[in-house]
């Protein structure tokens, strides 16, 4: 659930965002956030304050299995006010693949192939999700296709292929 905190006078919502981008490079996600929620008051029809905030709490689910649902909330709402933005699609089939709902992070990742064109990252963590599931054939196929998009991480799992 988002908090919303009090509101600095005469900022704008870029300023707002610049600030909270800063404290978020620094590790402030606290500071980060308040930020972003203030930028949100003086307005929420703009998706990357929102975006910010998925992307904060997704670093925490995928780090400490913390506020995915929260996560996945905030990018549930960028896709509402600017479908395809930026990696909202990846980052929800992270924070699924986080909390091991499989077929949504594959609906997600499949999606963010398909708007970003191929990624390596996206084709494993799909292959992933895949290979969690059981479903070898797909997830060897992503595997293969992700080496081949520059991911080294998929190699490892290709004994399992045929």
């Amino acid at each position: 659930m988002l908090v919303f905190s009090y509101i600095s006078r005469g900022q704008t919502y870029i300023e707002l965002v610049n600030q909270g981008n800063r404290f978020t490079e620094e590790k402030k996600y606290s500071e980060a956030i308040n930020k972003y929620e203030q930028a949100i008051l003086v307005d929420s029809t703009k998706p990357d304050a929102f975006y910010k905030i998925g992307f904060i709490y997704s670093v925490i689910c995928y780090e400490k299995n913390k506020l995915c649902v929260e996560s996945i909330r905030c990018f549930k709402k960028v896709n509402s006010i600017e479908p395809n933005y930026k990696k909202t699609d990846f980052n929800l089939g992270v924070c699924y693949l986080a909390i091991e709902k499989y077929d949504e992070a594959i609906l997600y990742f499949t999606n963010s192939i398909l708007v970003n064109k191929c990624t390596g990252e996206a084709l494993f963590n799909r292959g992933f999700a895949y290979y969690s599931l059981g479903k070898l054939e797909k997830a060897c196929t992503d595997f293969k296709n992700a080496i081949l998009a520059g991911n080294k991480n998929a190699q490892k799992y290709l004994k399992d292929c045929k």
